[in-house]
């Protein structure tokens, strides 16, 4: 795996969590060029075999006006994210932000047209990667701010 690169998770891990914040696997797009959500990877900044995947969504509407709420209620808010993923606007959803090991991850999401791993903007991956360490550094400092069990899913990967 590589930090900053888009995959696919395993249907097992999907449905194991599903009840702890992750977002549960769907069939392929309408237009059938893949499974969905796909995950943006970010390297963890303790354990070098743990990546923590960003799902992203096409919902745009639904996470904007989520987000308006949010930043009504508080000054910021690090739950989401907006950006652009081959040349369709997505919400980056750091709010189900999961970790994984490589072998819950099924496949790298790859452009059709290239046969090269998709890719962002680097301000975007700045922004993306900054939150993500926010999270995680308020995780391991006993701070829960995210909807996904974290606490649940370490405890069964890392057996």
């Amino acid at each position: 795996m590589i930090k900053n690169n888009f995959y696919f998770l395993s249907d097992e891990y999907c449905e194991k969590f599903k009840n702890y914040g992750v977002m549960a696997n769907k069939e392929a797009s309408y237009d059938g060029l893949h499974q969905r959500p796909c995950f943006y990877a970010v390297s963890d900044c303790k354990n070098p075999d743990i990546f923590w995947m960003i799902p992203i969504s096409s919902k745009i509407e639904k996470y904007t006006v989520l987000l308006n709420k949010k930043l009504k209620k508080y000054k910021t808010y690090d739950g989401l994210e907006f950006g652009y993923v081959q040349g369709r606007r997505a919400a980056f959803l750091l709010q189900n932000i999961c970790p994984v090991k490589k072998e819950h991850i099924v496949e790298e999401y790859i452009n059709e047209q290239t046969g090269k791993s998709v890719s962002i903007p680097n301000d975007l991956k700045r922004k993306l990667n900054a939150k993500a360490r926010k999270i995680m550094n308020k995780y391991y400092s006993g701070q829960k701010i995210v909807i996904t069990d974290l606490d649940y899913i370490f405890s069964q990967i890392q057996n």
